[in-house]
Order: structure tokens, then C-alpha cells, then sequence
């Protein structure tokens, strides 16, 4: 399951499991931290070792454009 931690925790969405399933979904066991900034959500997602493939480097594993989509589609403004 992906692990998706909220900053603040208080200010996570009510629909913080459906937006977290989806996230799932998109990028299997992914490690997310989402921060709020002002309006927004700020993202930092990182994939598995496993899911690049050897001899990928860290910006590889980052998916935190595709998870920052998933909030946007959610109807929460998000960056990376």
C-alpha cells in the first residue's frame, strides 16, 4: 500500500482514503509526503526501488508529478 503522509495531518482532505486508494492505484507502493502551502498541496512522491528497474538513479523513482495529478483530478490544487 502507498504510504502518503499529510502536512498538517488536521488539514487532509475528507476524502484523504479515496484520494490515497487512487494514488495506490497509479504508483503501487509509493512512499508520498503532501504539504500544504497556502492553497495548495505541495508533493514529494518516491516509487519503490523495484519499480525503475537496476542502475536507475532517484529521479527515476520520483513520481511525484503523476501523484501531484491525482490530487488535481481530486479537485485539490497541487505542485510538485
Amino acid at each position: 500500500m502507498a504510504s502518503v503522509i499529510w502536512d498538517p495531518d488536521a488539514r487532509k482532505p475528507a476524502d484523504a482514503d479515496e484520494v490515497e486508494r487512487e494514488i495506490e492505484k497509479a504508483v503501487p507502493s509509493c512512499q508520498v509526503k503532501v504539504t500544504r502551502f497556502g492553497d495548495e498541496w505541495q508533493v514529494r512522491a518516491l516509487a519503490p526501488p523495484g519499480f525503475c528497474g537496476r542502475g536507475r538513479s532517484l529521479d527515476d523513482r520520483d513520481v511525484s508529478k503523476q501523484v501531484a495529478e491525482i490530487l488535481v483530478d481530486a479537485g485539490y490544487p497541487a505542485r510538485t
